[in-house]
Parts: structure tokens; sequence; C-alpha cells
């Protein structure tokens, strides 16, 4: 499936600016966890989704791409900070992108935009982004157009990775019914 990738989360070869002025030239020489467990289970990365600057604010702004509108009503905000994800998706753009959540930047953005998103517990989807690896307030998750959608990119991310202490182990087929 295509995926927008958020751009908070690094892709081998592809811009990955964190909405700053500060990394407006940054090509990753490689994925970090979550974007090499998407593409190895098929996913095909076909753009980045707009961020505030550094993943920080409550509305989707920065500026290198400038803000997101609403999909709904451009002159309104659609949300913070996984805004860009959930405007994506509402327009039809992709059938999944990864969010990223602090204080709801993957629940208000889904909300505000009408889609799927979904903020997982601690530890279930690995990051490398956690400062020395032990926050469980910021997590990884996913977003889509349908429930379905959205459990499937869970499906392919969740379980442990020996760079975030946080995660653990996950049954076969958890969240795919095939147990």
């Amino acid at each position: 499936l295509p995926i927008g990738i958020k751009d908070l989360e690094e892709t081998e070869g592809l811009l990955t600016t964190y909405g700053s002025p500060l990394y407006v030239d940054n090509i990753p020489a490689q994925d970090n966890v979550l974007v090499s467990r998407l593409r190895a289970a098929g996913a095909i990365v076909v753009g980045k989704t707009n961020v505030p600057e550094m993943g920080a604010g409550a509305n989707t702004r920065n500026a290198v791409w400038g803000a997101t509108g609403n999909p709904f009503n451009p002159v309104l905000n659609a949300g913070g900070s996984s805004g860009g994800s959930a405007a994506a998706l509402a327009l039809d753009m992709v059938p999944l992108c990864s969010g990223s959540d602090t204080g709801g930047s993957l629940r208000i953005p889904a909300a505000k935009c009408g889609v799927v998103g979904f903020r997982p517990s601690p530890g279930l989807v690995p990051s490398e982004r956690k400062p020395l690896g032990w926050t469980g307030i910021s997590v990884v998750g996913p977003m889509g157009r349908t429930i379905a959608d959205t459990r499937l990119q869970l499906a392919a991310t969740a379980g442990p990775y020996s760079g975030d202490p946080l995660s653990y182990p996950i049954p076969a087929g958890a969240f795919t019914g095939t147990r």
C-alpha cells in the first residue's frame, strides 16, 4: 500500500526536514525502525507529510512547507502535529500515514479531519526518537482512512526493538485476527 510518512521520521534517500529550516537539506542515509518495518511489510513510501517545526505545536505549519489547512475548510487548521498526515488521508492522497502523539497529535488531527488515528500504548510500536529511550509520553502510531487499514499498519510496526527499551514482544497475529 502507498503510505505517507510524517516528516519527523527518517526515510532513506528522501528529504526529512522535521519542518525546520535547520534541516532543509537533510537526506537520511537509512530508514528509522518504523519506516524500515513498514517497507519490509510492503508499504511504498510516496511522500512525507507536514508537521510543525520539530513536531512541537497544535497547528501543522512551519517555515519550510507552510501551513496545512483542514481538508473541509482550508482556512482552519488540520490539528497538530500529525495534521499533514490526517489531511492527506482525508483528501484520499494515500490510504495510510504514520503519525506520532505526545499530547494528542494522532487523535486530534484524526478527529478534525474525519480519519482514524490510533495512539498505541508506550513501547507497542518502537521509536528511536525518544530522549534516552525511556519516555512513555511520546509514541508513534498508525493513521488510516479505515480501522482495518490502521490495524494493518499497527500489525506491521508493533513488536520489540533493541533501540527502544520500552518495546516488548506481542503474539503473532495479535492485530490481524490470525493467531
